[in-house]
Protein backbone atom coordinates (compact mmCIF):
# COMPACT_ATOMS: atom_id res chain seq x y z
CA UNK A 1 0.00 0.00 0.00
CA UNK A 2 2.50 2.59 0.69
CA UNK A 3 4.68 1.68 -2.97
CA UNK A 4 1.11 2.89 -4.30
CA UNK A 5 0.77 6.19 -2.08
CA UNK A 6 4.53 6.83 -3.53
CA UNK A 7 4.02 6.35 -6.58
CA UNK A 8 0.84 8.35 -6.10
CA UNK A 9 2.78 11.48 -4.60
CA UNK A 10 5.84 11.06 -7.09
CA UNK A 11 3.56 11.01 -10.53
CA UNK A 12 1.39 14.27 -8.53
CA UNK A 13 4.70 16.23 -7.49
CA UNK A 14 4.81 18.33 -10.71
CA UNK A 15 1.36 19.77 -9.95
CA UNK A 16 1.94 20.18 -6.43
CA UNK A 17 5.26 22.30 -7.59
CA UNK A 18 3.84 23.86 -10.06
CA UNK A 19 0.82 25.33 -7.66
CA UNK A 20 3.64 26.17 -5.28
CA UNK A 21 4.98 28.07 -7.90
CA UNK A 22 1.76 29.53 -9.61
CA UNK A 23 0.77 30.77 -5.94
CA UNK A 24 4.47 32.59 -5.73
CA UNK A 25 4.43 33.87 -9.04
CA UNK A 26 3.48 38.04 -8.60
CA UNK A 27 2.34 38.27 -5.12
CA UNK A 28 5.31 40.65 -4.43
CA UNK A 29 7.30 43.55 -6.18
CA UNK A 30 10.62 41.23 -5.41
CA UNK A 31 9.23 38.17 -6.75
CA UNK A 32 7.78 39.72 -9.97
CA UNK A 33 10.48 42.87 -10.56
CA UNK A 34 13.64 40.59 -11.15
CA UNK A 35 13.91 39.28 -14.67
CA UNK A 36 14.56 35.53 -14.80
CA UNK A 37 16.14 34.21 -17.66
CA UNK A 38 18.07 31.26 -18.63
CA UNK A 39 21.54 29.99 -17.49
CA UNK A 40 23.90 30.48 -20.70
CA UNK A 41 24.56 26.48 -21.91
CA UNK A 42 28.07 25.61 -22.32
CA UNK A 43 29.47 28.37 -20.21
CA UNK A 44 30.82 27.00 -16.88
CA UNK A 45 29.33 27.87 -13.59
CA UNK A 46 30.07 31.40 -12.98
CA UNK A 47 29.48 33.48 -15.92
CA UNK A 48 30.87 37.30 -15.92
CA UNK A 49 29.50 40.67 -17.16
CA UNK A 50 30.95 44.42 -17.09
CA UNK A 51 28.51 46.90 -15.95
CA UNK A 52 28.84 50.37 -17.40
CA UNK A 53 28.44 53.04 -14.70
CA UNK A 54 27.48 56.20 -15.29
CA UNK A 55 30.01 58.49 -17.22
CA UNK A 56 31.49 61.39 -15.80
CA UNK A 57 33.30 64.47 -16.93
CA UNK A 58 36.23 65.63 -14.43
CA UNK A 59 37.08 68.56 -15.86
CA UNK A 60 34.36 70.81 -17.77
CA UNK A 61 35.57 73.31 -19.88
CA UNK A 62 34.02 76.49 -20.61
CA UNK A 63 31.72 77.02 -23.19
CA UNK A 64 33.25 79.41 -25.89
CA UNK A 65 31.45 81.77 -28.37
CA UNK A 66 31.20 81.02 -31.76
CA UNK A 67 33.06 83.53 -33.88
CA UNK A 68 35.39 83.57 -37.54
CA UNK A 69 38.97 81.93 -37.70
CA UNK A 70 41.02 84.63 -36.62
CA UNK A 71 44.21 82.62 -37.34
CA UNK A 72 45.22 83.16 -33.21
CA UNK A 73 42.11 80.78 -32.19
CA UNK A 74 40.92 77.92 -34.15
CA UNK A 75 36.97 77.99 -33.96
CA UNK A 76 36.52 75.31 -35.74
CA UNK A 77 37.43 73.35 -32.98
CA UNK A 78 35.24 73.89 -29.65
CA UNK A 79 36.88 72.72 -26.44
CA UNK A 80 36.03 69.35 -26.17
CA UNK A 81 35.28 67.77 -22.26
CA UNK A 82 36.81 63.95 -21.48
CA UNK A 83 33.99 61.76 -20.35
CA UNK A 84 35.27 59.33 -18.20
CA UNK A 85 34.01 55.73 -18.78
CA UNK A 86 33.96 52.90 -15.60
CA UNK A 87 32.99 49.64 -15.65
CA UNK A 88 32.49 47.14 -12.94
CA UNK A 89 33.12 43.28 -13.50
CA UNK A 90 30.34 41.25 -12.04
CA UNK A 91 29.93 37.63 -11.74
CA UNK A 92 26.71 35.40 -11.69
CA UNK A 93 26.70 31.93 -10.16
CA UNK A 94 23.38 29.97 -9.67
CA UNK A 95 22.73 28.91 -6.24
CA UNK A 96 19.99 26.18 -5.18
CA UNK A 97 18.17 25.64 -2.19
CA UNK A 98 15.55 22.69 -1.11
CA UNK A 99 12.45 23.17 0.85
CA UNK A 100 11.15 20.45 3.49
CA UNK A 101 7.58 20.50 4.94
CA UNK A 102 7.72 18.55 8.62
CA UNK A 103 7.78 14.87 7.93
CA UNK A 104 3.67 13.14 8.09
CA UNK A 105 2.70 9.71 7.80
CA UNK A 106 1.08 9.47 4.09
CA UNK A 107 -0.95 6.76 5.44
CA UNK A 108 -2.71 8.87 7.82
CA UNK A 109 -4.43 10.20 5.20
CA UNK A 110 -6.05 7.62 4.17
CA UNK A 111 -8.56 7.02 6.99
CA UNK A 112 -8.98 10.96 7.36
CA UNK A 113 -12.49 12.77 6.59
CA UNK A 114 -10.54 15.83 5.59
CA UNK A 115 -7.70 14.58 3.69
CA UNK A 116 -7.75 17.32 0.53
CA UNK A 117 -8.18 19.99 3.10
CA UNK A 118 -5.27 18.46 5.30
CA UNK A 119 -2.66 18.61 1.93
CA UNK A 120 -4.24 21.78 1.15
CA UNK A 121 -2.98 23.38 4.33
CA UNK A 122 0.60 21.11 3.64
CA UNK A 123 0.97 23.27 0.01
CA UNK A 124 -0.09 26.61 1.38
CA UNK A 125 2.61 26.49 4.39
CA UNK A 126 4.93 25.43 1.42
CA UNK A 127 4.05 28.71 -0.45
CA UNK A 128 4.23 30.79 2.02
CA UNK A 129 7.83 29.37 2.88
CA UNK A 130 9.08 29.64 -0.24
CA UNK A 131 7.40 32.78 -1.37
CA UNK A 132 9.39 34.00 2.23
CA UNK A 133 12.29 32.90 0.76
CA UNK A 134 12.60 34.30 -2.58
CA UNK A 135 11.57 37.43 -1.32
CA UNK A 136 14.72 37.61 1.31
CA UNK A 137 16.59 36.44 -1.63
CA UNK A 138 15.57 38.78 -3.93
CA UNK A 139 15.48 41.36 -1.53
CA UNK A 140 19.12 40.95 -0.14
CA UNK A 141 21.07 40.18 -3.49
CA UNK A 142 19.55 44.16 -4.75
CA UNK A 143 20.62 45.24 -1.81
CA UNK A 144 23.86 43.37 -2.21
CA UNK A 145 24.22 44.62 -5.83
CA UNK A 146 23.10 48.01 -5.94
CA UNK A 147 25.36 49.11 -2.75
Amino acid sequence: MSADIDNYLAVESGRLTYDIYQRTLFSSPWLSLPKKVAWPQEMGEIVSNLTFERPYVSDEKDWEAVSFNSGATNSCIPPADEVTFHTTPREMQLYHKAVHSPRFCVNDLLFTGARQKQMDSVIKALNEQVRYYWIKWNRDNWTQWSN
